[in-house]
């Protein structure tokens, strides 16, 4: 089985690409370092602190026997024990950093994604130390720990979100006295709820998988009932705990959701409310894009439309794809003339200018942009596909221009920096797709691609290969499998949308008007002739 190839460009061995590299390294290392000593005192602080109830103390029996002569009281841990589980918290804070560090470097680089990790353990833990008080009430069942996890797994990943609900399993069955049970229960839902998260495209997404997280620990809580009351025949014993663990995960669903929502924005995440409320018609940049850009808005339709449906070929994010194709030309409501979409009088501005100035006035449109996107508190995500749209493409009419000047000048060919977009160069798959779409939306419009969809498809495939040579794919991580899926949408929606139709004959447009102006001669009669070609529809 071959597996898809990434699509990549040799990396030079250069002494500042090495600099770079060992810089990234010790950056990673760095913070989270930082991280480890800041969360392992921050979570000791919490589990010892008396002021939050009892210290917690960890016990791995079902049924931990009485306190005997010379133990030491609950209450009042001995330093020792107070040592141990400062000890143990660092070792799982110490499992977690070098998970971070090898696993998700994108995560341990920045500084707001260990912030919000942090931020997440900690509230968990001092929830857990402010409420949890018996190891026996239905509450201790219905914690909704799993709330954590599927936080984590919505906003940054599933994979750390795992890791990290089994830790928080650890940390919180140590709040309470029988540790060993609750901590199996708290771990089994986290995993369950991590695992089934993943992408959240739908709101009911948290729903169903709260309902897994319930299900989930509803037979590991009748267990645990009989396992703890071994002689109770009274059903109470066995139907509360399984109870309160069915509505702990559906607690969890509500707890993360808002959550999601509420960290989300905080921590300058892009979620799916916001690509939500972002995409409503009567938005006002959409508005504006609109009405004073009316060229610019179809084409951004169009190629929202075409984006979607790659994004969904290849499994990247159909609906940041989408939302991104409707904001990614918004800087030309400042200047729409100077686009040839928007210029209905046929009178194009760029005839006066010089190719320099034509291309630094289009340049413009992308700095527009994200500052209108900023003023009106566009997602992250979706600035980036403002930005990352054009890469560092060249115009390659205003360069042939200029070369074609210089030349009849006599000069140097221009130089082609002049000519190129400052990026930077597309660093995710949807922002890839839309920089695909929107290079062949146009071509096909003017009917450069050609009418036939093989010739469509041909065009589209140069277009791959003249971005993919440019090297405009180094970091967004598409293969070419991914490309042959890009390929395969754009013909779907074109061939739909720029369909061959039939033309309506002159001959029968004659004879239409002759017939209605017989038909008026004789609206005076009682009776009069049918008319001699009778009405012809268009056919689409």
């Amino acid at each position: 089985m071959t597996h898809p190839r990434t699509i990549t460009t040799p990396v030079r061995s250069h002494p500042v690409n090495r600099i770079e590299t060992w810089f990234g390294q010790w950056k990673r290392i760095w913070l989270v370092t930082a991280f480890w000593a800041v969360a392992t005192a921050s979570l000791a602080g919490l589990l010892l602190a008396p002021v939050f109830g009892p210290p917690a103390r960890f016990s791995w029996a079902f049924n931990p026997g009485p306190v005997g002569p010379g133990t030491q009281p609950p209450g009042t841990p001995s330093d020792t024990t107070a040592l141990g589980l400062i000890l143990l918290v660092g070792g799982l804070m110490l499992l977690l950093s070098i998970y971070l560090i090898t696993r998700t470097p994108a995560i341990a680089t920045s500084p707001r994604f260990l912030l919000l990790v942090l931020v997440v353990l900690l509230l968990t833990v001092l929830a857990a130390r402010i409420t949890l008080r018996d190891d026996t009430s239905a509450w201790a069942y219905a914690f909704p720990l799993a709330a954590a996890s599927m936080t984590i797994a919505a906003l940054l990943d599933s994979q750390l979100a795992l890791v990290m609900g089994l830790v928080l399993a650890f940390l919180v069955g140590a709040v309470v006295g029988q540790s060993f049970m609750l901590s199996l229960l708290y771990a089994v839902g986290a995993s369950v709820g991590a695992m089934s998260m993943g992408r959240v495209d739908r709101l009911r997404r948290f729903g169903i998988v709260g309902l897994m997280v319930g299900l989930a620990a509803l037979p590991l809580a009748g267990a645990f009932a009989f396992i703890q009351y071994p002689q109770g025949r009274d059903l109470d014993h066995l139907l509360t705990p399984c109870l309160a663990a069915l509505a702990g995960g559906e607690l969890a669903a509500v707890l993360a959701l808002s959550l999601y929502s509420f960290f989300g924005s905080l921590f300058g995440i892009t979620t799916m409310l916001q690509l939500f409320d972002a995409s409503r018609p009567n938005h006002p940049l959409l508005q504006r894009l609109l009405l004073e850009a009316p060229g610019t808005y179809h084409h951004s339709i169009v190629v929202a439309a075409m984006a979607e449906r790659a994004a969904q070929n290849i499994g990247a994010d159909s609906l940041l794809a989408r939302v991104g194709a409707f904001y990614h030309d918004i800087g030309k409501v400042e200047h729409p003339q100077s686009f040839i979409e928007n210029q209905f009088q046929g009178r194009n501005v760029h005839d006066s200018l010089s190719p320099v100035s034509s291309a630094k006035m289009l340049r413009y449109h992308i700095s527009d942009g994200l500052r209108l996107a900023n003023k009106h508190h566009l997602p992250a995500r979706v600035r980036d596909c403002i930005a990352e749209h054009h890469g560092t493409l060249r115009m390659e009419y205003f360069y042939a221009k200029a070369a074609r000047l210089a030349a009849e000048q006599g000069l140097e060919p221009p130089n082609e920096n002049r000519f190129r977009y400052f990026g930077p160069r597309p660093r995710s798959k949807e922002t890839a797709i839309l920089m695909l779409a929107d290079g062949i939306e146009p071509m096909v419009r003017a009917g450069q691609a050609g009418t036939t969809p093989e010739e469509m498809e041909q065009a589209i495939r140069l277009m791959c290969q003249d971005r993919l040579a440019d090297g405009q794919f180094t970091n967004c991580g598409l293969t070419t499998q991914d490309l042959e899926g890009i390929v395969g949408a754009f013909l779907s929606i074109l061939r739909g949308m720029f369909h061959q139709r039939i033309p309506y004959p002159e001959t029968l447009i004659e004879d239409e008007q002759e017939a209605e102006s017989e038909s008026e001669a004789f609206s005076s009669t009682e009776n009069f002739p049918p008319l001699a070609h009778p009405p012809i529809q268009q056919v689409s």
